[in-house]
């Protein structure tokens, strides 16, 4: 999944690749961080996107050194995680990176742009942060711990595609 209104699979992956380009700064939500930290390009990510997220996801993940900036919401403890992240991504108008589907029709809808972590996996390889064979052993980590299915693992699939024709 890539940026907004593309809940299944992207809308190509050209049009990706001009969003991962454009990409410099994203709010992290709790699933995204954890798989990328098991895959083990977190750390990468933060050095080359400015992340932010909130406390509540720092709670959720345990990850107290994770490479983001804390954002504060200021916002009731009885509202969900989610609902304060696509606040805040609302309020300040930041691109999310979410696995979560529920999450990703939520921001569709108040048009916020969406980004799993497969897609920054490929953002590290298609900005030169990482070699081909560093990439693809974070994507066999990836896909280990995170359940796409086959319509996002074919969109992936695109992507990677755009990216090594670009490179």
């Amino acid at each position: 999944m890539g940026s907004g209104r593309r809940l299944i699979g992207g809308q190509d992956a050209d049009h990706e690749l001009a969003a991962l380009g454009e990409l410099s700064r994203c709010l992290l939500d709790s699933s995204s961080a954890i798989y990328m930290e098991k895959a083990g390009f977190l750390r990468l990510l933060g050095s080359t996107v400015e992340l932010f997220t909130i406390r509540e996801v720092v709670d959720e993940t345990g990850f107290t050194d994770m490479p983001v900036s804390l954002l504060e919401t200021g916002r009731p403890a009885e509202v969900s995680t989610d609902l304060l992240l696509i606040g805040t991504a609302t309020e300040l108008r930041l691109p999310v990176i979410t696995e979560d589907r529920k999450m990703m029709r939520r921001l569709d809808t108040v048009d916020i742009p969406f980004f799993n972590a497969l897609m920054m996996l490929h953002l590290l390889l298609f900005r030169g942060r990482i070699e081909l064979s560093a990439h693809a052993a974070h994507l066999e980590r990836l896909l280990a711990v995170c359940r796409y299915s086959d319509r996002v693992r074919a969109y992936g699939e695109e992507v990677l595609q755009a990216v090594l024709k670009y490179r």
